[in-house]
């Protein structure tokens, strides 16, 4: 009938051009792009990772001229950061391999702080497992890989904190590790009872410098949606605020009002012990994000 519309069926989905899926993955970290692969046959045809060659993996592993390792490993980033699972798999054991450069293994942290997005366990797994860079003898690294794990963790990571946790009776690395793990707790609603219980381990060492790093750390870590851990921090922290050593009291009090807003009622004016900003030697308050660590970080490792 003249007029009349006719229908016809729908054309095949149509598919972002090959160009614009490599062009718009150079921006992607690897989670991203395998999740656009899933998406379709066209995307995971386009997006198919490249392949690396075993004499690339070799001369990272076994070259004698470390010139020629880091040029393999920059190739081999490049390569991981287009979802090349060998190439990932090679940068990532960079980390914790004591034959390589230093330079070489706090690039590999880099590569990894690139590639991962926060809170995915491979990433922190390669930072704080056994062997890995946070324990390495080489002070250099380990203070790269506390710098490069609150990117990779997410915020209350108990995994990460734990590891932390372990780091505070080190006279090396104590007061960062003790900031780290207030960063990476910051801004987290509940944090893991077995994070929490590795940072009140330290309060029982014998080094009052260990205490105060535990009770700094504290303050961030110690909230919980169960209201006996909370109970069991704050009976922890009360008992310090009777210690002999001023500055253990005065850390106390700090971590006591920030875990249970005791300093907002007024109650630790009860204590007998110094104000907030007296207890942390900053305005805690009056502070936020990065401007109130970096001035806690001003007397670490001193």
């Amino acid at each position: 009938m003249t007029g009349s519309r006719h229908w016809s069926a729908p054309g095949p989905r149509r598919q972002l051009p090959t160009t614009l899926l490599k062009y718009a993955s150079a921006w992607m970290k690897p989670a991203a792009i395998c999740a656009l692969r899933r998406a379709s046959r066209a995307h995971a045809a386009a997006l198919r990772p490249p392949e690396v060659s075993s004499a690339l993996l070799d001369q990272l592993r076994t070259s004698h001229l470390p010139v020629r390792r880091e040029v393999a490993f920059f190739e081999l980033e490049k390569l991981a950061k287009q979802g090349a699972v060998d190439a990932i798999k090679a940068v990532v054991a960079s980390l914790g391999d004591d034959t390589q450069e230093q330079e070489l293994r706090k690039w590999a942290l880099e590569a990894v702080k690139d590639m991962a997005e926060p809170g995915e366990d491979w990433a922190v797994s390669a930072i704080v497992r056994p062997g890995g860079p946070l324990w390495a003898g080489n002070t250099n690294i380990a203070k790269k890989a506390m710098e490069v794990l609150p990117s990779v963790a997410d915020a209350g990571n108990a995994l990460a904190i734990a590891a932390l946790a372990s780091m505070l009776s080190d006279g090396r690395f104590g007061c960062r590790a003790g900031l780290t793990i207030a960063r990476i707790a910051e801004g987290a609603p509940s944090i893991d009872y077995a994070a929490i219980q590795a940072v009140l381990a330290n309060l029982r060492d014998e080094s009052r410098r260990v205490q105060v790093n535990a009770l700094m750390a504290l303050g961030y870590v110690g909230r919980s949606h169960d209201m006996s851990v909370i109970q069991t921090v704050t009976q922890e922290l009360l008992a310090k605020t009777e210690d002999k050593d001023v500055e253990v009291r005065q850390k106390a009090v700090a971590a006591l009002e920030r875990v249970s807003g005791l300093g907002k009622c007024g109650e630790c004016r009860k204590l007998g012990v110094l104000n907030s900003s007296e207890a942390t030697g900053v305005a805690d308050h009056c502070m936020h994000g990065a401007g109130k660590f970096s001035m806690l970080d001003y007397h670490c490792d001193r």
